[in-house]
């Protein structure tokens, strides 16, 4: 991030905790809206104006942009009745001046999960503007869609600066196919809920290279029924004699429940190679922690 470059802060807003991607002039939350109607937006701003170059103030004030809607059409590949549009986050991509957008949504529900088709799992789907404030236009199809094993959420992207690659985390649903208790997950023995790390073309952020890996996945002694909720940043200022360390923050456990925390986990290296983090068969990450 180049934060004094920024010359405004753009959220958007809704029931998913929002996310700060930062682009040359600005920077972009998001959260999500699950309760539609046809005269509420999918996914709404807040826009922070900043008094120079040089000052950030995440603290506000913000102002809602209550009536901009950043997508008002999902993608003719969700339930359109139902989009349920949820956990967006907004990327800048340099090699085109654009923006864009990932977000997950329901699908149509024969498309689903179960028996009969009728579960309601989620996907990855992204949208692109030349303007930060949209409309975003969707793609035809979604970009990250495992709907065998529950469908895909929260996803983030991530831009390391260290060697100009782009990288899209994600959420494996499992909790959607699980056997019940909280969120759906926590009756034993639960379905895995696996944070996930694919490489994306980054003259688009949207071209898969290669195939994603599993980065951490749920201990249900330590987690409870799911984690959730990825970002990724890379470090700048590391110990002597590390060359590169990146640190994911997580949620774990339930959103409705008190347990309910951001977990971090770190990967540190003395020579770097711009795939480690993606490999399986490096180590596991040298510290995990829980902040509270």
């Amino acid at each position: 991030m180049h934060l004094p470059a920024l010359l405004n802060l753009t959220a958007l807003t809704s029931g998913h905790p929002p996310s700060l991607p930062t682009v040359r002039s600005s920077s972009a939350t998001s959260t999500s809206r699950t309760h539609l109607s046809p005269t509420t937006p999918n996914l709404r701003l807040v826009r922070l104006r900043l008094p120079s170059r040089n000052l950030f103030l995440p603290y506000g004030p913000w102002t809602l942009l209550n009536t901009t809607d950043l997508l008002p059409f999902p993608g003719p590949w969700t339930n359109t009745s139902a989009p349920a549009t949820w956990a967006p986050d907004v990327q800048y991509i340099s090699a085109t001046n654009s923006f864009v957008l990932y977000y997950a949504a329901a699908l149509p529900k024969h498309h689903g999960g179960g028996k009969d088709g009728s579960k309601n799992y989620k996907c990855i789907g992204a949208a692109t503007s030349f303007n930060i404030t949209g409309p975003y236009t969707p793609l035809p199809k979604p970009i990250i869609c495992p709907a065998h094993d529950g469908g895909a959420i929260d996803a983030s992207g991530f831009w390391d600066e260290a060697d100009g690659s782009r990288w899209i985390m994600y959420k494996i649903d499992g909790s959607a196919q699980g056997p019940g208790g909280k969120c759906g997950n926590g009756k034993p023995p639960g379905k895995p809920t696996p944070l996930m790390l694919q490489r994306v073309d980054e003259k688009d952020g949207v071209t898969m290279l290669g195939k994603a890996v599993k980065v951490v996945d749920r201990d249900p002694e330590v987690d409870g029924p799911l984690v959730e909720a990825p970002s990724l940043v890379r470090l700048r200022e590391v110990p002597q004699g590390v060359k590169w360390r990146y640190v994911l923050f997580f949620s774990s456990h339930c959103y409705n429940e008190e347990e309910y925390d951001v977990r971090y986990a770190v990967a540190e290296g003395e020579t770097f190679q711009k795939d480690d983090l993606a490999d399986p068969s490096i180590d596991p990450p040298t510290e995990q922690g829980r902040l509270r």
